[in-house]
């Protein structure tokens, strides 16, 4: 008998330039039923300011921002790096936070349950429902762009004909960054969750970035070992007869 190693614990986005209309055409939903989205190779969006009525910065299909940068005097233009998500994770259900800025009301609050569970006056993580959201958007207001609001999304897993939340590891907030910095990036595999305010004018800006994982049972990130559903992506599962569904096209 084989060891127990443990286990672990849409909407189709349309192209930013299509943007603000994010409603897909029948044609656009039974083409994309039948042919799998490819996003596209990592890019930065453009610059945004609250200058020009306030356009957002927004990732295109398939992506979420991996690395943030700003320019001018107290980060008065913001910009995204946006990359592909791994593993087939889709993302929807799009909706802008409150803007907000480096002023702390001195109020906060702390749940019980849910995925993040603080909140207080000068940061936003995305999430909704208790599930964990991923940054897709930017937009500013405010002379040099003081208070911003985060366009967040839900990720979703898409494993044989079952979508589920993405499961994040690895989580963490980063140093500040300004525009005497250089552009911040996240690790591949590493998307921003959230974005907190500092210093005047939202200044300095700290990013909370986190690893999606692959759906629980497949072994996408997890050949050679196990998946974090139990089953296994080694070369010994044919043998035990316990392989994922996916271990000989994943591996």
């Amino acid at each position: 008998m084989r060891k127990n190693l443990g286990t672990f614990g849409g909407l189709v986005r349309l192209p930013a330039e299509m943007a603000p209309s994010r409603i897909p055409s029948l044609a656009c939903l039974a083409a994309c039923l039948l042919f799998p989205i490819t996003a596209s190779a990592a890019s930065w969006t453009n610059w945004v300011s609250e200058e020009g009525g306030s356009p957002p910065a927004l990732c295109g299909i398939a992506e979420a921002a991996r690395g943030f940068d700003c320019r001018g005097g107290y980060c008065d233009d913001v910009r995204l790096y946006c990359d592909s998500l791994p593993f087939g994770i889709t993302v929807g259900s799009y909706n802008f936070t409150p803007f907000y800025s480096e002023e702390d009301s001195g109020i906060g609050s702390v749940t019980s349950e849910g995925w993040y569970r603080s909140d207080n006056s000068f940061s936003e993580v995305c999430y909704r429902s208790n599930t964990a959201g991923i940054l897709t958007g930017i937009r500013c207001s405010g002379d040099s762009c003081d208070n911003i609001s985060l366009e967040c999304a839900i990720p979703h897993t898409n494993f044989e004909g079952v979508s589920e939340p993405v499961e994040y590891e690895s989580c963490y907030w980063t140093d500040e960054y300004s525009e005497e910095d250089p552009p911040f990036y996240a690790a591949y595999g590493d998307f921003i969750t959230g974005v907190e305010c500092n210093g005047s004018y939202c200044d300095n800006k700290r990013y909370f970035v986190c690893t999606a994982q692959a759906a629980a049972n497949s072994c996408e990130g997890s050949c050679g070992g196990q998946a974090r559903g139990g089953c296994f992506c080694d070369a010994l599962c044919s043998d035990f007869g316990d392989c994922c569904s996916d271990e000989a096209t994943a591996c």
